[in-house]
């Protein structure tokens, strides 16, 4: 039932982005876009995205993963729903993901420019501009229980839904 991927090197991408819903009381806009560098390079994704208010311990991302089979997307076991701030602080995958997309924004922008000056939550309202943001290499991979299928994302704000989004997964070998 479950497919191991056996080899030295497996890495997630993620590819075609579909945000579907901004609520326009928390964001002015959220973009997010997927494309490689080359033939053979992982995805990156670039995250732009205008918050008018705090992301902290009231923001919560709901995480369901869809496994395709026989060209269709079923749902799987797999689901996350987590604070963005624990998100960042404790998730190994896409919390490091975040905090490296946001030490490189820090790193490119003059001080008098960036919305805070800290990787760490919460983060005040302001324009930030994730780009190239791949997730690391993990075990977890190895081991996962499909290689292909879609992540449907909702993220909601002080208990009101704020993003719907939605990113097709693949998990292939190095």
């Amino acid at each position: 039932m479950f497919k191991n991927i056996d080899c030295k090197e497996v890495f997630p991408e993620v590819e075609r982005p579909v945000v579907s819903y901004v609520n326009s009381k928390h964001f002015v806009f959220f973009n997010m876009t997927s494309r490689r560098l080359n033939r053979k390079s992982p995805y990156y994704m670039s995250i732009h995205a205008h918050t008018k208010k705090v992301i902290d311990y009231n923001s919560i991302i709901h995480l369901h993963y869809y496994e395709l089979l026989t060209n269709q997307y079923k749902p799987t076991f797999v689901e996350f729903h987590i604070k963005m701030c624990d998100l960042q602080k404790d998730e190994l995958v896409i919390g490091a993901s975040m905090v490296r997309a946001l030490e490189a924004m820090l790193k490119s922008m003059p001080p008098a420019e960036r919305p805070t000056n800290s990787t760490k939550c919460p983060y005040p309202p302001g324009i930030y501009h994730l780009v190239n943001v791949s997730s690391p290499r993990s075990i977890l991979y190895k081991s996962f229980p499909f290689s292909r299928g879609r992540i449907f994302i909702n993220v909601t704000m002080f208990q009101e839904l704020a993003l719907i989004l939605q990113v097709d997964l693949v998990i292939r070998n190095l």
